[in-house]
């Protein structure tokens, strides 16, 4: 993995608006999910910090990004 700041470190599905899948679903996600953070770049413009972390909803049948810095804070 990469020393870069400019990267996701984890990504959570809210299982309460996303729901839960199959087992078979459920580990798909898990692989995409690891590929994604063992090697991504991802940056937010106007912001300098990094790493993040990416929380994924759904509202209003629209998907929802909920990002913050690797200890927690809101960040968008």
């Amino acid at each position: 993995m990469t020393t870069d700041t400019k990267r996701l470190v984890a990504i959570t599905l809210d299982d309460a608006s996303i729901g839960r899948g199959t087992p078979d679903q459920e580990h798909e996600r898990e692989i995409a999910i690891y590929d994604l953070i063992e090697e991504n770049k991802f940056a937010l413009p106007g912001h300098d910090g990094g790493p993040y972390a990416l929380f994924i909803a759904l509202h209003d049948a629209k998907l929802a990004f909920d990002i913050r810095d690797e200890g927690g804070a809101t960040i968008v």
